[in-house]
């Protein structure tokens, strides 16, 4: 409802759009890190005869990641009454999964289809972008180095699974002890933009014991 008032040039508009393309990249990060654990998380839910699964599910994680940063430019283009050329992009990326899936499903089952879901989910990000980028200019990338080496300290944390034998406690054990180096990595680095930590940093504090004063 903000961005449909603004203008694309008003400062403002950027100024949002920047804010929330940063929280995106930042909340979607966790989902790359984990996707890694795809092969452990199909063991834990299914069995260890599913783990052959585990690249599909680590495949759909990496594309609900890219379709999570597309839904920024997608949106703010909708606000802005862009939605035909957005159609353009969507029918676009619907022949391309279809002629793709056409090939890849026979050749290799749900791993092609998994992979024709991401080459998908990219090439709609990118078509979604040079729209955008018509209408306004591009947000920037918030301190990438900083924000790999917070998904670095996810990653290593997650291998805390390798000390538990069983299935499930392994995959609960990474999820938890991976965030929790993520996000005091993204403290230590200062990586969190302020209208980020502020809320979270307030919620924290909202949170006390029953009974405490």
């Amino acid at each position: 409802p903000v961005l449909s008032s603004l203008e694309p040039n008003d400062p403002r508009f950027n100024e949002l759009i920047q804010k929330a393309f940063t929280g995106m990249c930042i909340l979607v990060m966790p989902i790359v890190g984990f996707s890694l654990l795809g092969g452990d998380a199909m063991v834990a839910l299914a069995g260890s005869r599913y783990r052959g699964g585990g690249l599909v599910l680590t495949l759909i994680l990496c594309s609900v990641a890219f379709s999570c940063v597309q839904a920024v430019f997608g949106n703010a283009l909708v606000t802005q009454g862009r939605q035909r050329r957005l159609l353009h992009v969507s029918a676009s990326v619907l022949v391309l999964n279809g002629l793709v899936n056409l090939a890849a499903i026979p050749l290799l089952g749900a791993r092609g289809a998994a992979c024709t879901l991401v080459l998908s989910e990219v090439l709609s990000l990118i078509l979604t972008v040079l729209v955008y980028r018509s209408v306004a200019p591009l947000p920037a990338l918030h301190m990438p180095m900083r924000l790999l080496l917070a998904l670095a300290a996810l990653v290593l944390g997650s291998l805390v699974r390798f000390a538990f034998h069983d299935a499930v406690l392994a995959i609960a054990a990474a999820l938890t002890v991976g965030v929790a180096m993520y996000l005091v990595a993204l403290q230590l680095l200062h990586v969190l933009p302020g209208y980020m930590s502020r809320p979270l940093l307030s919620a924290a504090r909202s949170i006390r014991p029953r009974g405490a004063l």
